[in-house]
């Protein structure tokens, strides 16, 4: 007997209208800044927590902001040489008596000077006031330039971030390479999904235990927060979704009945054996079993082997 063939996907995601999407993308935006510094309620930091999962722009402006928190957080501000302190006096000096005379003169009243005279005011604005002042204000721009510095250093020559280690789990899965049609069809919904907006919160958990006729367990693992749970429909077969933030990566939980993946003759063998199975489909990481109260699939932008962690009898 071959594998199943199943049909297309067909998730039950609402489509959403573009300029609905960027208008909530913006306003989102807008609060990156005291989402890093963890200034908002619980519950506009779970919405951006979905929201980030499915925008890269966002992600991006988090990384920015994180990164810069983090570096301006190590940099220790410079003393100022004696030396720099007396050259930048002196400096000072000579452009508070050049900028003086220029503003007294009488030509500067007129309407054909008044413009320099005010670029002139400008310039020499900055740096009028007492010494103290004057040494204070350049130790704050020396400050700042060191911690630029510093910063883009960092972004330059950081060293890439290190692969996790895998955990071991007896037996060990099941390797996969060739194609499962069920596989493939909960693939096509993971591309879906994690295209837009995530469909449900994470309050929702509840509502979709109710809403399906199997056991719902989320995963647990230090690293991981629920996000979201909704349901979707896979060729007629409804299942469970739960989204969760992984090291600000997506991962999908797909619960669905043991009846419907059994389908598969490779995953029914690998289950009856007491066994997962890992399996990498069209760009992105499987990893999927089975304790007899309904399946896991486990879905990723990983390679399998990277979830393994993700599996409750991991060590």
């Amino acid at each position: 007997m071959s594998e199943w063939q199943g049909g297309a996907a067909a998730g039950r995601l609402q489509p959403e209208d573009d300029a609905t999407r960027e208008a909530r993308h913006e306003v989102l935006a807008t609060l990156l800044a005291a989402y890093v510094d963890g200034e908002l309620p619980p519950e506009t930091m779970a919405q951006i927590d979905a929201h980030l999962l499915g925008c890269r722009r966002c992600r991006c402006e988090v990384t920015v902001h994180q990164s810069l928190a983090t570096r301006l957080s190590r940099v220790t501000r410079p003393a100022v040489s004696a030396a720099l302190d007396d050259r930048l006096s002196a400096t000072i000096a000579t452009a508070s008596i050049v900028a003086a005379p220029a503003a007294a003169s009488p030509a500067a009243a007129s309407p054909a000077h008044a413009e320099p005279v005010m670029a002139a005011s400008l310039v020499a604005a900055p740096i009028v006031g007492t010494p103290a002042a004057a040494a204070s204000r350049r130790r704050w721009m020396l400050g700042v330039a060191s911690v630029a510095a510093v910063f883009v250093t960092a972004l330059v020559f950081s060293p890439p971030g290190r692969a996790p280690e895998l955990a071991a789990l007896q037996p060990a899965p099941l390797v996969v390479t060739t194609p499962i049609p069920l596989l493939e069809l909960l693939a096509a919904d993971f591309r879906t999904a994690s295209a837009r907006d995530l469909p449900g919160r994470a309050r929702d958990l509840e509502t979709v235990r109710g809403a399906v006729p199997f056991t719902v367990q989320p995963l647990r693992h230090a690293d991981l927060q629920l996000v979201a749970a909704w349901t979707t429909d896979l060729d007629g077969e409804v299942a469970a979704v739960l989204a969760y933030k992984w090291r600000d990566a997506l991962v999908m939980q797909y619960v669905v009945s043991d009846p419907w993946l059994f389908r598969s003759l490779t995953i029914r063998g690998a289950f009856a054996a007491g066994q997962s199975l890992g399996t990498d489909v069209s760009g992105v990481g499987m990893l999927a079993w089975s304790f007899g109260e309904g399946s896991t699939v486990v879905v990723a932008d990983e390679r399998w082997p990277t979830l393994v962690t993700l599996h409750p009898r991991a060590r």
